[in-house]
Parts: structure tokens; sequence; C-alpha cells
């Protein structure tokens, strides 16, 4: 907000009182209030917001899940995966599986905590489509004689 030069700061001065507004027509600008883009809040809108885009998982140390991020995203019901237990040795490993489930369409709560669905993702839910048409293919392929030799 811009404020007229000489206001700032006095008491009942207006930027929209012209009889406080100089003659040059100079505004001088003051302080205003910025929305806090690095608390928990701004976090919580953005990563639901990203998960609305893409296939999204976050993840994090078990303490999150009872009151961080991982926590409040469940809580809300966010578009993502999320993953607690990342300071255990298997946390990069089920992250890992978590982000292959996310592209099969998966939104899910892994990880050791009591809101998490599973630890693990189910195993069908990684299988690639690929690879099931691969393997239909193949299939096929074989009921039809093609591909012998």
């Amino acid at each position: 907000m811009l404020a007229p030069a000489g206001t700032a700061g006095t008491t009942g001065a207006s930027a929209d009182d012209p009889a406080t507004e100089p003659a040059d027509g100079t505004l001088t600008p003051t302080a205003t209030a910025t929305p806090d883009t690095s608390g928990p809040e701004a976090r919580l809108l953005f990563t639901e917001a990203l998960g609305e885009l893409a296939p999204t998982a976050v993840s994090g140390p078990s303490t999150s899940a009872a009151d961080g991020l991982i926590g409040d995203l469940r809580a809300d019901g966010a578009p993502v995966t999320t993953v607690d237990g990342l300071q255990y040795t298997s946390g990069p490993v089920i992250t890992a599986l978590s982000v292959a489930s996310t592209h099969q369409g998966a939104r899910d709560a892994f990880g050791f905590a009591s809101a998490a669905d599973t630890v693990v993702p189910d195993a069908e839910a990684l299988r690639s489509p690929l690879a099931s048409t691969q393997q239909a293919d193949a299939e096929g392929a074989e009921g039809t004689g093609e591909g012998e030799q």
C-alpha cells in the first residue's frame, strides 16, 4: 500500500484522504502485511494443489505423521500419497515404492504410524501398465502361434 509522503507513521493520516496528500502528489511506500509462504498452512495448500495436478508422494519422519505435514495431509484427505518413517532404513525404499504406486493412480498412506493404511504398497499396485500390456501381448501371441520359430 502506498501512502502520501510525510504521512507514514502519523496518526489519522490516510492514503485515501486527499487532505493528507502532498501538493506534489509524491507517494511513499508503507509496510504491508505479506502472506506467510513458508509456514505449515502454505506447505499444506501447496502440496494439496500439486496433488491435484500430478501424481505426488510426500515422505517424512514418523514424527511428521503425528504433528507435521504428513499428518495434516492425511487428516485433510489430500490427493497425495504419504509415507512416514523416512528415518528408518526401509523409509526410502517405501517412498520409492509409493512413487511407483502413485503412477498407477493410488493415493494411500504408507509407513508405521497408526494413520497409515499399510507399511508398503501392495505388489499388484506396483505392476506397470506397460508390463501388463506386454504380458497380455505375449500371452496372445502364444495362443495364435505368432512369435514361434
